[in-house]
């Protein structure tokens, strides 16, 4: 099913920026939870709402070529902790 770019848009505003529960976006826009449910899918899986994590613990390049300096060597190989 398609919805209206607007509505998407609207719906996903409502509930990631201003933390609205479905069930009030809902009522506010006359519309079924169940269809908010949908439309916040739809926009995810369109790309018009995407989600960002920052893992701090993941080394940057700089501190690989810090280390490669600081023990001189050529490569340096890092992993990351699980």
């Amino acid at each position: 099913m398609t919805y209206d770019i607007d509505l998407i848009v609207e719906i996903s505003y409502l509930y990631y920026k201003s933390r609205l529960k479905q069930e009030s976006i809902a009522r506010e826009l006359n519309i079924s939870r169940y269809k908010v449910t949908r439309v916040l899918k739809s926009a995810l899986r369109n790309g018009i709402v995407q989600f960002k994590i920052i893992d701090p613990t993941i080394y940057t390049p700089q501190f690989g070529e810090n280390i490669e300096k600081d023990f001189n060597s050529k490569d340096c190989i890092l992993g990351r902790k699980i």
